[in-house]
C-alpha cells in the first residue's frame, strides 16, 4: 500500500508560519521591554527633580544665621517646569521647615503592539523624596 498523501512541499508554509510567530514574539518582547524601561525612567526623572530642587533655600536667612527654609513657590514651579519639558505630569508636595520635597512624576505609556492583545494605555510613573541640607553655618 503506498499513500496517497505524503507531507512532502510542507517546509515553505511552515517556514512562514513559524517567521511570523517568532516576529510576534519578538514585538511582544520589545513593548514590554519598553513599558519597564519607561517605568525605570519616570523614576529617574523624579529622583533628578527631587535632587535639583532641594536645592533652593532662602539664602537670606542662611546669610543672618537661621536655618534656611525651602522657598515653596520656587520648588513647585521648577519641579513642574522640568517635569513638564520631560513630558510628565508633576505632582509635588512641600515641607519647607523640614525641608523635604516628595514628587511623583507620571505620563501615559501607549503598548504598540501590546494592544493585539488587548492592554490598554496605562500610566506611568516615578516616586521620590528629596531632602535638602541640614545645620547650614552661614558666615554672616
Amino acid at each position: 500500500m503506498t499513500a496517497l498523501r505524503d507531507d512532502s512541499g510542507y517546509v515553505m508554509p511552515m517556514t512562514a508560519w513559524l517567521m511570523f510567530a517568532v516576529l510576534v514574539l519578538m514585538a511582544f518582547m520589545w513593548e514590554g521591554g519598553q513599558l519597564l524601561n519607561q517605568t525605570r525612567h519616570a523614576g529617574l526623572v523624579a529622583d533628578t527633580a527631587a535632587r535639583q530642587v532641594t536645592q533652593i533655600i532662602d539664602l537670606e536667612e542662611l546669610r543672618y544665621g537661621a536655618d534656611p527654609q525651602l522657598l515653596e513657590d520656587e520648588v513647585i514651579a521648577r519641579t513642574v517646569e522640568y517635569l513638564g519639558g520631560m513630558g510628565y505630569a508633576a505632582e509635588v508636595d512641600v515641607d519647607p521647615q523640614s525641608r523635604v520635597v516628595l514628587i511623583r512624576a507620571s505620563k501615559l505609556w501607549d503598548p504598540g503592539a501590546l494592544r493585539a492583545i488587548g492592554m490598554q494605555p496605562r500610566e506611568i510613573a516615578g516616586t521620590s523624596t528629596g531632602m535638602s541640607l541640614r545645620d547650614i553655618a552661614g558666615d554672616g
